[in-house]
C-alpha cells in the first residue's frame, strides 16, 4: 500500500503543529508519557492540552486499553508515538478513536521503514509525521514530512505550510 500524499516540512515538531491545525483539534490530546519532549511541545504550541498516558512497559507503546480511561468530553484526538523502530497497535487505537469520534494521528519520527501487519507506516490514522533529523534512521540532518491518504487533509497541510496560501 502506497501513501498518496507526502507533505515536506521543516522538521517533525512543526509537522505535528501543522497536523493539529489541519485536523482542527481543540481541548485535550492523549499522548504517551514516554516520548521526546517535542511531541508534547507541539501540542502546547497548537494551544492544546497534552494528556499523558502510561505506556506498555515491555514495548514502550501506548495501547487502546491504556488510552480509554483518559478520554473525556474535552478530548479531540489521540497522538500515538511509534518508538524504537517499532509501531503502536494501530487497529485497536483506530477502533477506540472511531468509537469516541476522535482523530488519531502518529508521531512516527522513529518508525521510518516499519510495518504493521505488512502495511508500511505512513498509512495509519489521519496522518503520520516523520523526522529526518540526524538522530533518526533516515537522516537528512534536519527536516521531516507528513504522510496521509486523505486528499482534503493533504491540501489543508500544503496551504498551512505555504506563506502565501494554496
Amino acid at each position: 500500500m502506497r501513501v498518496r500524499h507526502i507533505v515536506c516540512v521543516t522538521n517533525a515538531t512543526l509537522g505535528l503543529v501543522m497536523a493539529c491545525e489541519a485536523l482542527g483539534l481543540t481541548g485535550k490530546v492523549i499522548l504517551p508519557a514516554f516520548t521526546f519532549i517535542a511531541t508534547a511541545q507541539a501540542l502546547s504550541w497548537a494551544k492544546l492540552e497534552p494528556v499523558f498516558c502510561d505506556v506498555d512497559p515491555a514495548t514502550h507503546q501506548i495501547t487502546a486499553e491504556r488510552v480509554a480511561p483518559l478520554i473525556d468530553a474535552e478530548t479531540s484526538a489521540i497522538l500515538a508515538v511509534n518508538l524504537w523502530g517499532d509501531a503502536c497497535p494501530a487497529a485497536p487505537l483506530q477502533a477506540l478513536a472511531d468509537r469516541h469520534g476522535l482523530k488519531l494521528f502518529f508521531d512516527s519520527a522513529h518508525a521510518m521503514g516499519c510495518e504493521i501487519g505488512g502495511v508500511p507506516v505512513g498509512n495509519f490514522g489521519s496522518m503520520e509525521v516523520f523526522s529526518f533529523h540526524a538522530t533518526k534512521v533516515f537522516s537528512t540532518v534536519e527536516g521531516g514530512c507528513i504522510a496521509t491518504n486523505d486528499d482534503a487533509l493533504a491540501a489543508r497541510l500544503r496551504n498551512i505550510r505555504s506563506s502565501y496560501g494554496a
